[in-house]
């Protein structure tokens, strides 16, 4: 109802022509002609340049050039901002797999829960790694374990798998150097420290939902454990590394980005330049080249590793992160180019005449597009595109940051047949496309919710005091 208000509106019509028109293209391009994801996104954009009532630029260059030529200028400036943090979160995850220090990880977090409470140490593994690993990897390399622990205990398996997912998914919607909240953080222009803090701090709030809401999916949906298979490292033949060295990967980009972060509070002319240093050595891509570092020394001290086997081993996250940046950045054209056609104006008649608030409508529209186009940074990077010249007029303080959580909840809402999460949970695990519906699509979707009722009473609470 409210859209079509909109779309009614003097000036509103062309802006939604061009979104509805770019994302069914999407849709219909990945699901019916079986486009790779990066062709249907940079087509979808300039179709939407095509379909866009003004775009910026030289006016003496045809409007048909700049249509095609502004969605690659929008590619290559998201490429900028994003390729190197993939590129070195890549490495950071692989060297976690073949030094052992996942799996070091995974076994301290055993140990400390026992076998009986396994699914949380499931849960806060799949949290932990999947700050600096993508999800896909990190479900890979611990559906082996809970596998392995439902065969032992004849129980809990939907639990184990459950568990995975919400901390995996969690994390990898809200908190850098994930495609998704990086480029979220920028579109936004939120500092990068504070997001990640914030990410953290609302996914940990929600995880706590992940295993009650679990059992209650096993208790509708129970899924017999698969036949016991090896776990990845019972037979590796060599000490795993400590828990500490294991996580410093990890903590070492977050601890310095946070620290930058809170340098922005020191005076300038703070004594040894120490504001300068902070602020240089958490640049993201210093704190992650700082994480993927320690990551390399990991698997050279654990495995011996020379200088070519560490070359064949850096080849296959490298070939899986140019993907990565190619997808990414050409959602990121995608949705630029959704920006300069005038969706911001969608989104100010919406927020102004429908009246619904900043942070619902951020939900709706990032949960939307997730379930159009089935995928999650996808979502992210367009609805925050979609979001951020409203953002820049609107004057209630922080109202940007509650967006952002919003909009990082609203993109796993709804996951089904066309997420690709939602084939690697459904075929690692052995369930049935109705029984990964039935668990993953509504854990997620229930987090989702969780989520935006959190972030909603937050900003309402934050509202009184302003």
């Amino acid at each position: 109802m409210y859209l079509l208000a909109a779309a009614s509106s003097p000036g509103l019509w062309a802006p939604l022509l061009a979104l509805v028109a770019g994302v069914a293209f999407v849709v219909a391009a990945v699901t019916q002609l079986r486009l790779h994801p990066f062709f249907a996104l940079i087509l979808a954009a300039m179709l939407v340049g095509l379909l866009a009532p003004e775009l910026p630029g030289d006016a003496s260059q045809s409007r048909w050039f700049r249509a095609v030529e502004l969605p690659l200028i929008e590619f290559g400036a998201t490429a900028s901002k994003i390729a190197l943090p993939i590129a070195l979160a890549a490495v950071i995850g692989i060297c976690l797999l073949e030094s052992g220090a996942a799996d070091s990880i995974v076994r301290a977090l055993l140990r400390l829960t026992g076998e009986s409470l396994s699914p949380l140490a499931l849960l806060a593994a799949g949290f932990l790694l999947s700050i600096p690993v993508f999800f896909d990897t990190v479900f890979l390399l611990l559906v082996p374990l809970a596998r392995a622990l439902a065969a032992q205990l004849q129980r809990r398996y939907v639990v184990s798998i459950l568990a995975i997912c919400g901390g995996a998914v969690l994390t990898h919607s809200l908190v850098a150097p994930t495609p998704g909240p990086l480029l979220m953080a920028d579109n936004l222009d939120l500092d990068l420290g504070l997001t990640i803090a914030l990410g953290i701090a609302a996914a940990a709030v929600c995880a706590i939902a992940v295993y009650p809401v679990s059992f209650l999916l096993e208790k509708w949906m129970p899924v017999p454990p698969p036949a016991r298979k090896k776990v990845d490292g019972d037979d590796a033949g060599r000490p795993l590394p400590g828990f500490l060295i294991s996580i410093m990967p990890v903590v070492i980009p977050v601890l310095l980005i946070s620290a930058a972060s809170a340098a922005a509070f020191l005076p300038d002319a703070t004594p040894g330049g120490l504001r300068a240093l902070l602020e240089t050595a958490g640049h993201r891509n210093v704190a992650l080249l700082a994480g993927a570092a320690v990551a390399v020394h990991l698997v050279v001290r654990t495995t011996g590793a020379g200088r070519y086997a560490l070359e064949r081993l850096l080849d296959p996250p490298f070939q899986t992160a140019g993907v990565i940046i190619l997808i990414t950045s050409a959602g990121g054209a995608f949705g630029a180019m959704i920006s300069h056609a005038g969706a911001a104006r969608i989104i100010e008649s919406l927020a102004a005449g429908g009246g619904i608030d900043l942070v619902i409508l951020a939900w709706l529209v990032s949960a939307g597009l997730k379930a159009a186009q089935g995928s999650g940074t996808v979502a992210m990077i367009t609805a925050s595109a979609m979001l951020a010249p409203t953002l820049a007029g609107n004057a209630l303080p922080g109202q940007d940051l509650w967006v952002y959580l919003a909009i990082g909840f609203g993109s796993f809402a709804l996951s089904w047949m066309n997420d690709s999460g939602f084939w690697v949970v459904a075929r690692l695990s052995e369930f049935t496309e109705t029984q990964t519906l039935r668990t993953w699509t509504l854990l997620l979707s229930t987090l989702s919710l969780l989520g935006l009722i959190l972030v909603f009473a937050a900003s309402r609470i934050a509202a009184l005091f302003h």
